[in-house]
């Protein structure tokens, strides 16, 4: 049986939501939405993809938490496209508690970090980058409606930026690599 890869439908610039029949245009706010869940979660993946070659006892983990976050992305993204899925308030829980597994034994941040101190660090720092963008799309979009049910998945999505700054510095302190303040030259 062959599958096609394309319908054609969208061939006129618009697209429609999940179980909804009105087309509009891809450079809806909603589908730029859509759109930045979508590469979040690539980002997500090379992350996965590069620490699964890592040698590092803790690379499990880490792969494990990359793993719970895609997964959670789906269901936002299920969410906002108009499926009767939401994510839970034990998700946010959750990275909460990576949060503070990942931090035991480093310093507090004093200041900014310049990223690049490591190869992964750095992936992890342009993931952090898309979910902030992610965010702010998501808050623009979906809690300017007022819905209460998306409430976990902001909530979700303002924890998963910390989580991925966690990785960046465990990340860097795994690879022994010193972190460089910016000096703000003028």
């Amino acid at each position: 049986m062959k599958t096609n890869y394309y319908t054609g439908r969208g061939d006129d610039g618009t697209s429609a939501l999940f179980g909804d029949t009105t087309r509009l245009l891809k450079n809806n706010p909603m589908f730029e939405l859509l759109g930045t869940l979508d590469e979040l979660n690539c980002w997500l993946g090379l992350c996965r993809s590069i620490n699964a070659s890592s040698s590092h006892e803790s690379a499990p983990y880490i792969q494990s938490i990359l793993l719970q976050a895609q997964e959670s992305l789906f269901t936002i993204q299920a969410q906002v496209a108009g499926a009767d899925l939401g994510l839970s308030l034990k998700r946010v829980k959750e990275i909460e508690t990576n949060i503070s597994r990942l931090t035991e034994g480093l310093p507090q941040p004093q200041s900014f970090y310049l990223p690049g101190a490591s190869l992964l660090g750095s992936y992890f720092d342009i993931t952090r980058t898309i979910a902030r963008r992610c965010e702010r799309s998501f808050v623009g979009v979906i809690q300017e409606k007022g819905n209460d049910s998306t409430h976990a998945a902001s909530a979700y999505l303002n924890r998963l930026s910390s989580l991925l700054y966690a990785l960046v510095r465990f990340a860097n302190k795994q690879a022994h690599c010193e972190e460089q303040s910016p000096s703000y030259i003028h």
